[in-house]
């Protein structure tokens, strides 16, 4: 009986010895590994640091462009510049006249149309002088004297009362190419608008009187190339139509133009 129990003495002691030296073991593992050690209400909160990156990616921005509309009409034809353009885009027309009568009262003329207390007569008189007009403004507004050479005939007076004020394109004329249908603002408009008024002779403005390029020119050749030239500038502003045979004569005398051809008056 006493070698039993003494066995089971040595037997315990054994695993005793065992099982200290494994919790040595533990306690080594544990203390290496850096475990942190528990409580007595269990193993202690964990804790965790968040390391957050400071790089940031770079930013690219887009930007689409929408296309372009279409344009929505065709773009304006250049506006002609040269005599010869604007007198290849005059509509022509050889009709016989139109109906109605040709009234030179429907046409009021030398009007104050700008307010300056003179009338066109008066205006295109300063206009045209090649020396500073003396004007007599106890009556309104009157030209007294000046210088004027008519550019039909070359002829020269220092008396505005020697002189017409001519319609380029006479009122007739007009009437006949388009204006048989204008308003009578229209028509008066086109009256005292100075581009269309020359300061000439009053034989050669008689002898002119209402007919077109085809049926008369300046006695004067030198002046052939600004006559067509004013004449179809004022056909082309007003839109008034030529006929075949007009348009025929003014090509032939724009052919007198070059480079020093004169141009009247002085100050236009």
């Amino acid at each position: 009986m006493r070698r039993t129990h003494r066995s089971r003495s040595t037997a315990r002691a054994i695993v005793l010895a065992l099982v200290a030296l494994l919790g040595l073991a533990g306690c080594a593992s544990t203390a290496g590994s850096g475990a942190t050690p528990t409580t007595a209400i269990g193993r202690a909160p964990s804790t965790t640091t968040s390391v957050l990156s400071t790089t940031t990616a770079p930013t690219t921005t887009t930007t689409t462009l929408a296309p372009s509309a279409p344009p929505t009409t065709a773009p304006a034809p250049a506006a002609p510049t040269s005599s010869r353009d604007r007198l290849a885009v005059l509509a022509v027309d050889d009709r016989p006249s139109p109906s109605g009568v040709y009234r030179r009262e429907d046409w009021p003329h030398w009007s104050d149309t700008d307010s300056n207390g003179c009338d066109a007569r008066q205006d295109a008189l300063v206009r045209w002088t090649t020396v500073p007009a003396t004007i007599d403004r106890s009556r309104s507004c009157r030209v007294v004297a000046g210088w004027w050479v008519s550019p039909y005939d070359g002829r020269t007076t220092n008396n505005p009362s020697d002189f017409d004020v001519d319609h380029l394109v006479p009122l007739e004329n007009a009437f006949q190419s388009g204006g048989w249908q204008w308003t009578a603002s229209q028509r008066r408009s086109f009256a005292n608008d100075q581009r269309g008024l020359v300061v000439t002779s009053a034989s050669s403005n008689r002898s002119k009187g209402s007919q077109s390029p085809d049926r008369w020119r300046p006695a004067d050749r030198s002046s052939w190339c600004a006559y067509a030239d004013g004449w179809v500038e004022v056909k082309q502003r007003w839109s008034l139509t030529v006929t075949t045979s007009e348009r025929d004569a003014l090509g032939q005398m724009l052919d007198t133009c070059t480079l020093v051809s004169p141009v009247w008056p002085a100050a236009r």
